[in-house]
């Protein structure tokens, strides 16, 4: 028999995608995969039952893949970016199905590479298959505040970081038409520029 309930499997039903450890609780990570959950563990537990569980979905209520994820820096909210390029943020310290806080159509329809949470402050970094980075701002969290565009990239793993002083974000890039070599393109905070 087939379980189509995902909370009621041990683990993953599908190949992972990411996956990022806890940055205040050292035994504790999470991991995302294709069968669209998010799961926590406890390292010491050895695997053998997740101890939290995201289901993401997609506008129409069907599951959607999160594609990147990551906590914020005190490990209590989770950031889901998704491969219809929605963003949905889950914070852990609420008991509920559905998520936090999220935009639907953040990169749409393009999958989110890499999403980052600030190391102080308010800020999220995403960065898209859609070929965009985009620094949103969590107390107003409607629409991005800065995007850099024409961002080509070859792979659905890009990633888009923030400096250790918030300083800077920078990215990934892939040349087009034959193109070998990849990247880095770096950004200031404040301008994008």
């Amino acid at each position: 028999m087939y379980i189509t309930d995902q909370a009621r499997t041990k683990g993953h039903t599908a190949g992972l995608l990411a996956g990022c450890w806890n940055p205040i609780t050292k035994e504790e990570f999470l991991t995302t995969s294709a069968d669209g959950t998010v799961r926590t563990w406890d390292f010491y537990e050895g695997g053998k039952h997740h101890k939290q569980i995201i289901k993401c979905r997609a506008q129409n209520g069907l599951k959607v893949s999160p594609a990147s994820v990551n906590y914020n820096r005190e490990g209590r909210v989770i950031s889901c970016g998704c491969a219809d390029g929605s963003i949905q943020l889950w914070d852990f310290r609420k008991s509920s199905v559905a998520p936090a806080m999220q935009i639907r159509k953040a990169h749409e329809p393009a999958e989110i590479t890499s999403i980052c949470f600030s190391h102080v402050g308010d800020n999220l970094l995403t960065r898209s298959c859609d070929e965009t980075m985009k620094l949103w701002d969590l107390r107003n969290f409607k629409q991005s505040v800065h995007m850099v565009g024409d961002l080509f990239t070859r792979y659905d793993t890009t990633d888009a970081i923030f400096s250790p002083n918030d300083a800077i974000v920078a990215t990934g890039l892939s040349l087009k038409k034959g193109g070998y070599l990849f990247y880095w393109v770096f950004y200031c905070l404040f301008s994008f520029k």
